[in-house]
């Protein structure tokens, strides 16, 4: 919870506007930006036209009322006349000398998930002068998100007596980055109506959006296997480094990718494949690319794209109890099966929230692993340039399992380079029809094989 602002005084909006977002966020920022600007201008126009048709009619009368007073020479009418011709003034003079001092709270998670509606409220609160009758407050949502709030509802407050009261509403992030919700805007009238004032409250807010992985969470066994290994949807299975040991009768959570069919048919009943002395797989991923060749806009660009795939296979590889390893650029994030494995997801998402396309092209020096056997290398490119082939011979001299993750967005793989590949490399192509942001994502996950 944070103090956004406070006014004694009333000013004019300034129409400089700076989000103050991360780079990821700041794709598509003239369009999210003017379409915030449109409401809160709409809403505002419609308040000044209520404010302005009051002194209109005002005046109407007041020169009616002086047009007779001087055709009939009544004194009465006279004073009529004048009486009108003092409100509005007063009206203002009295707007501003008893103005109330505002203050705004801004209350929002610190973090959020990509593709999941998050509650913002503002809490208001006056401090002397007159009591408000009518208030209305209009937060700026910064690029990247969307509200879901009807129009009509938004700056209406849901509550407010005078004196203190609040506003709710629904926002939804549509891509990872560093958000900062900066200004909120206040605008009153005076007692009667007659004038409309704006304030803009500064103050800043900061919110980390991660990145969501493209698999779907399994609810049926809260992501644990029954023999206490996380896993979900049979990826502890046959031809990945587990023993088979035989085959026994289905109990509720097993996964159906584990039933035995045939051995089903002869038994008739379900029966799955039992493994034992089952070995978690290690994952190292490797981004490559850099702004000169990373291609698209938004979150169809192959770099969040990229990220998506990291994302989804460290989620995988953590269902499995392995460790795993991600690297961009100069830039490395890596988390053990030692500790906290939930802490250890967390500080990952956390920093590829925040990852930006690096400058230059580069990937880490293999070492010596010891449990190579099981560690599966991932190197994820837009194009396959010679920094990328002298990545996979620099991971095949380090003994591990090596694929490739080509994001061609729409290019056909003759295009791509993919001829210069050394046999053996398993290549795996993600283009526009296995797009994560398409058919719930489920392309996309056995594209990169995390099914």
């Amino acid at each position: 919870m944070t103090v956004i602002g406070s006014t004694g005084t009333r000013k004019a909006v300034s129409d400089r506007y700076n989000p103050g977002m991360s780079a990821p966020a700041l794709r598509d920022e003239a369009s999210t930006q003017n379409a915030a600007a449109t409401d809160v201008a709409l809403i505002s126009q419609t308040r000044r036209s209520a404010a302005g048709m009051k002194s209109l009619v005002v005046t109407l009368a007041f020169a009616f009322l002086l047009v007779v007073a001087m055709l009939l020479d009544i004194v009465y009418l006279y004073i009529m006349a004048v009486a009108l011709a003092m409100i509005q003034p007063v009206a203002y003079l009295v707007a501003v000398k008893f103005t109330p001092r505002y203050t705004v709270k801004r209350n929002l998670p610190p973090v959020g998930v990509e593709g999941r509606s998050v509650e913002i409220r503002l809490d208001v609160s006056s401090a002397g002068g007159l009591p408000q009758g009518a208030l209305h407050i209009m937060d700026r949502v910064p690029t990247g998100f969307t509200t879901t709030t009807p129009r009509s509802e938004l700056g209406c407050l849901q509550q407010w007596d005078g004196i203190t009261g609040h506003l709710s509403y629904i926002a939804q992030p549509s891509l990872r980055g560093v958000y900062t919700f900066d200004q909120a805007t206040m605008d009153s009238s005076d007692p009667i109506g007659l004038y409309f004032f704006e304030s803009t409250l500064d103050g800043a807010n900061e919110i980390v959006v991660h990145p969501a992985s493209a698999l779907a969470p399994n609810a049926s066994n809260g992501q644990l296997g029954a023999r206490g290994q996380e896993e979900q949807d049979g990826s502890i299975r046959r031809g990945e480094g587990v023993d088979l040991h035989g085959v026994r009768e289905y109990v509720q959570g097993d996964s159906l990718r584990r039933v035995h069919w045939r051995a089903s048919a002869r038994r008739d009943k379900l029966v799955v494949v039992e493994y034992e002395d089952a070995l978690p797989q290690d994952m190292q991923l490797i981004i490559m690319g850099n702004a000169a060749n990373h291609r698209g806009s938004g979150r169809q660009s192959t770099f969040e794209v990229a990220i998506k795939v990291a994302a989804t296979l460290s989620d995988r590889v953590q269902r499995d109890g392995g460790a795993f390893n991600i690297s961009c650029g100069a830039t490395v994030c890596s988390a053990t099966t030692n500790g906290d494995a939930r802490r250890a997801r967390f500080a990952l998402l956390e920093w590829l929230a925040r990852l930006d396309v690096p400058g230059t092209e580069q990937f880490p020096q293999p070492t010596n692993r010891t449990n190579a056997s099981r560690t599966r290398t991932v190197i994820v490119t837009p194009a396959i340039t010679a920094n990328v082939l002298q990545c996979i011979a620099a991971v095949r001299r380090g003994g591990t399992a090596t694929e490739v993750i080509l994001l061609t967005e729409g290019s056909t793989p003759a295009r791509c380079g993919l001829a210069n590949i050394p046999a053996g490399i398993r290549v795996r192509i993600v283009d526009d029809n296995a797009s994560p942001w398409v058919d719930g994502g489920r392309r996309f996950v056995r594209a990169i094989g995390a099914a």
